[in-house]
C-alpha cells in the first residue's frame, strides 16, 4: 500500500488551513459560545468565550483556539491557538486534544500520536475516526491500515460525521480502498446531513471532475457547492460565487456572487478579498464604492496575494482613481513577478510601450524576460521589434532579459538589484539608469475602477478609507 508521510489535508491542518475535525462539534455542556461558533456567528462565540463567566471553561479555550487557528474574525494567529488547546487539553477536553494532536504532528509525531490517542480513549469519536484515515492513508509511520480501516468504519458506524466523509471520500476516490460507490455516497451525503460542509465541498468535486458517474456533472457539483457554503465552507463559498459570476450560466447572478465573495472574506480567505475589491470597484452586484474596494485591495496585498499587486498596479497605470504613475504601476507589478503571478512581466512591458518610441528596447527585454519564464511572444511582436531594432539593441535587450529573470529566480536568496527602469529619462539604449526604490511610498488612492473601460472623471476626491466587510477594520493604503 503506498506511503504518504504527511497527508494533504494534515499539511493544511500544520499551517492553520482548513481543518481536518470538522464542525459541528460536540457541545455537551450547552456552551454558549461553541454553540454560536457551530452556528458560524464567529464574532458572537468570541465575545461570549472571553466573558469573565466563561472564559476559563474548557470548551471556552477551545473555542478560542479554533477562531485563532482559523482567523475567524480576528487575525490568525497559530500560537495563540496552540496555546488555548493546549490549556484546554490538560484539564481533559477531549476535541482540544485532537486539534491539538493535529497541529502538532507534523513536527512532532510522537506528541501528536499522544493527544490523538489520548482524545479517541477519552471517547472521541472525531479523534478515532481520524487516526483511523490517517493510518489507512499511510500517513503515520508503521501504522497498520487494516487497523486504521477498522477504527473508522467504527467510528463512521458510531455516526460521527467526520468519520462518515473521512470513510466515504476514500471510497468514493478509490483512495487507498477499493473504489465503492454505492458505499460511499451515503456516507458523505449523512455527513453532510449532520452539518458537515467539508463532506458536502467532496460530494460537489466528485461531481464536478466526474467520479460519480463517470462524466462531469456540473449542476450536480454546483448544487453540493452550494449547500457547502451554507454550512460554511470557505473553498465552497468561492465555488459558489464563481458560478454566479458566470455570465453564461442560467444562474448568473451578481448580487449573489458578491455575497458569497463577502462571505468568503470574512472567514479569512485571502483571495476573496481581491474578489470583493472587484465588485466595489464595478459596481458589480452591489453599489459602487472605490474606497471599500481600495480597503480589499490593500488588505489582499497585507495577506499576500499576488493579484492585490496585480490590481494596484492597474490602478496606477491607467490613472483611474489615483494619479497616474507607471513608477507605481511597475513596482507592483514587479512584485506580483516575484509572487509568480502570471502575466507580470507582459504588464510591466506594457507600462513602457504606452509611453516613448525610444521604450522600444526596453519593451523588448521585457517581453524576452517573459518568454525565458514561459510565456509565448506572439509573431507580431517579434517581427516588430526585430525590424527596428538594430542588432545591438536586440542583443542588449537580450542582455538585460537574461538580467531580469536572474533577480526572479535568486529573489528569495539574496537582495536583488531592482530592474525597473523609470519613465522619463528618454533614453534610447539600455543603460541602467535610476531604480525604483523598493521602499516607495504608495499615496493612498482617491478610488476608481482599474479595469480598461474605467472613465477617468469617475474619481472620488473623499480619501477616507472604510470597512471592506463587516467586522473588519481595513488599514489605511500603505507600501505593501
Amino acid at each position: 500500500m503506498p506511503r504518504i508521510v504527511v497527508s494533504a489535508l494534515l499539511i493544511l491542518i500544520a499551517t492553520g488551513g482548513t481543518p481536518y475535525a470538522n464542525p459541528p462539534y460536540e457541545n455537551k455542556s450547552n456552551n454558549p459560545a461553541l454553540k454560536a461558533y457551530n452556528q458560524g456567528s464567529f464574532k458572537t462565540a468570541f465575545n461570549l468565550a472571553k466573558q469573565s463567566k466563561l472564559k476559563r471553561t474548557k470548551d471556552a479555550m477551545f473555542v478560542m483556539g479554533l477562531i485563532y487557528l482559523h482567523g475567524e474574525g480576528v487575525s490568525k494567529n497559530i500560537a495563540f491557538a496552540k496555546k488555548y488547546f493546549n490549556e484546554a487539553a490538560k484539564r481533559g477536553h477531549a476535541p482540544s486534544m485532537a486539534q491539538l494532536g493535529l497541529m502538532v504532528i507534523k513536527s512532532n509525531e510522537k506528541a501528536g500520536l499522544y493527544w490523538l490517542k489520548k482524545s479517541a480513549n477519552a471517547g472521541y469519536l472525531q479523534a478515532k475516526g481520524i487516526l483511523g484515515s490517517m493510518y489507512v492513508e499511510g500517513s503515520i509511520i508503521d501504522a497498520d491500515a487494516d487497523d486504521g480501516l477498522r477504527m473508522l468504519e467504527a467510528a463512521a458506524d458510531q455516526g460521527d460525521h467526520e468519520a462518515m466523509r473521512l470513510l466515504g471520500n476514500l471510497l468514493v476516490r478509490g483512495d487507498f480502498i477499493e473504489h465503492n460507490i454505492e458505499r460511499g455516497l451515503p456516507l458523505l451525503s449523512g455527513s453532510v446531513s449532520m452539518g458537515n460542509g467539508v463532506a458536502a465541498y467532496e460530494l460537489g468535486n466528485a461531481y464536478e471532475i466526474g467520479l460519480i458517474n463517470d462524466k462531469k456533472e456540473i449542476a450536480e457539483a454546483n448544487r453540493w457547492y452550494l449547500k457547502a457554503a451554507k454550512l460554511g465552507n470557505v473553498p465552497a463559498m468561492m465555488k459558489t460565487a464563481h458560478h454566479f459570476s458566470d455570465e453564461n450560466s442560467e444562474d448568473a447572478d451578481l448580487k449573489q456572487a458578491f455575497k458569497w465573495h463577502q462571505r468568503a472574506a470574512r472567514r479569512g480567505s485571502p483571495e476573496a478579498y481581491v474578489r470583493v475589491a472587484n465588485h466595489y470597484f464595478y459596481g458589480s452586484g452591489t453599489e459602487q464604492d472605490f474606497k471599500r474596494g481600495l480597503s480589499n485591495v490593500n488588505i489582499a496585498i497585507e495577506k499576500g496575494v499576488a493579484e492585490g499587486h496585480t490590481l494596484l498596479g492597474s490602478m496606477y497605470f491607467r490613472g483611474v482613481g489615483v494619479d497616474l504613475d507607471l513608477d507605481q504601476a511597475r513596482l507592483q507589478f514587479w512584485k506580483a513577478a516575484l509572487m509568480e503571478e502570471p502575466k507580470s512581466l507582459e504588464r510591466i512591458a506594457q507600462t513602457y510601450s504606452s509611453s516613448k518610441k525610444q521604450h522600444d528596447p526596453e519593451v523588448y527585454a521585457w517581453l524576452l524576460a517573459a518568454e525565458k519564464r514561459g510565456s509565448e511572444m506572439s509573431a507580431d511582436s517579434r517581427i516588430y521589434y526585430e525590424s527596428n531594432l538594430s542588432k545591438k539593441m536586440q542583443a542588449a535587450a537580450e542582455s538585460r532579459a537574461v538580467f531580469i529573470v536572474d533577480q526572479l529566480e535568486y529573489a528569495e536568496k539574496a537582495p536583488i538589484k531592482n530592474p525597473l527602469v523609470n519613465d522619463n529619462e528618454g533614453r534610447s539604449g539600455m543603460a541602467d539608469g535610476p531604480k525604483i526604490s523598493a521602499e516607495t511610498t504608495i499615496a493612498l488612492p482617491s478610488g476608481g475602477p482599474p479595469g480598461p473601460d474605467a472613465a477617468p472623471d469617475s474619481r472620488s476626491t473623499n480619501n477616507s478609507v472604510t470597512e471592506p466587510v463587516e467586522g473588519i477594520t481595513a488599514a489605511p493604503i500603505a507600501a505593501p
